[in-house]
């Protein structure tokens, strides 16, 4: 009788590491735009606003703007190119072909497209 209750918890304890050993960091804890909200709030006082990918105005003193970049990888650390030719490289190596979101944050102060003070990308901030 109790060695089949130890065989019991025993599975259902490999059961629970199989199933929640693989749990990715973005799902375990802060989520990439909360991370970005984050930094900017620790970095600028002025007002933060979130806006999808090109949606960026050309005058944006005053204001942090946070710009969604909803990307598919080419493989490795190539990331994404803006407008005005920068490229955001990605923190860490991507599979080919894996969609990967990028939080890129604005500088308040100018209003040039190459003004990324901070990416945040794959539970990352650089």
């Amino acid at each position: 009788m109790k060695k089949e209750v130890i065989r019991t918890i025993i599975a259902i304890v490999i059961i629970m590491v199989f199933a929640f050993g693989n749990m990715s960091i973005a799902n375990a804890g802060t989520s990439d735009l909360a991370k970005a909200k984050s930094w900017a709030k620790s970095h600028y006082t002025e007002p933060i606003k979130v806006v999808s990918q090109d949606k960026v105005p050309t005058n944006r003193m005053g204001t942090v703007y946070i710009e969604t970049l909803k990307t598919k990888s080419k493989g490795g650390y190539n990331g994404y190119t803006i407008k005005g030719g920068y490229s955001v490289k990605y923190p860490k190596k991507v599979k080919k072909g894996k969609k990967v979101t990028m939080y890129l944050i604005y500088s308040p102060y100018t209003n040039s497209y190459d003004a990324i003070d901070a990416v945040v990308c794959l539970g990352k901030v650089k």
